[in-house]
């Protein structure tokens, strides 16, 4: 992996931008947990998961995280990014993996989309891949409606390349359904549960 001055992991802001043909994706390829996953009651490497660098500003090492009252477990807190508050996803979570402790050895990956900064805690990068974009193929199942994308990769595992922004799409609008709920609920004088 690159080193940047900051030591940062990955800085994508600073390095030139590499021109790519239409026909190549490139992305982070990175786990999510540590945990291994069980697959017929034997242990597991954890899932490979993909996000699009066109999203990515840089990878850091897990920073001092200021925890935020939230009703959604995986939005966690706030760190500073260059002097700015950016909040950060628990990302494990979101992929209901409610069990994965944040370590030192984390990694946030910082993400720009929509004129905003957010971050996306994950247990470790691996390396960036450049594949022909017909590699990429769509996802086998509408139930993860998170993921756009998969790759088979060496070894025979698969890759899921992860739709950032609609992950926060979802944790946003959870977040304001929930407010909604609470305003009606004050309005009317009846209690949530």
């Amino acid at each position: 992996t690159k080193k940047t001055e900051r030591g940062n992991i990955l800085n994508f802001g600073a390095s030139p931008k590499i021109q790519l043909n239409d026909n190549v994706f490139e992305f982070i390829e990175f786990t999510a947990t540590r945990i291994k996953t069980m697959l017929n009651n034997m242990p597991n490497e954890p899932i490979i998961y993909g996000v699009n660098v066109e999203k990515v500003k840089e990878v850091i090492r897990l920073p001092a995280i200021v925890p935020c009252l939230s009703n959604s477990p995986e939005l966690i807190g706030v760190f500073s990014f260059r002097g700015k508050p950016i909040p950060v996803i628990h990302l494990a979570k979101v992929l209901g993996h409610e069990k994965e402790e944040i370590t030192a050895s984390h990694q946030i990956i910082v993400t720009e989309f929509s004129k905003r900064f957010i971050g996306f805690i994950v247990a470790q990068t691996k390396r960036i891949r450049r594949v022909n974009s017909n590699k990429i193929l769509p996802p086998s199942c509408t139930a993860f409606n998170t993921i756009t994308g998969m790759m088979s990769a060496e070894n025979n595992y698969f890759i899921f390349i992860l739709d950032f922004e609609k992950i926060l799409f979802d944790i946003e609008n959870k977040l304001h359904s929930q407010q909604e709920n609470f305003a009606f609920s004050a309005e009317t004088g009846t209690q949530e549960l």
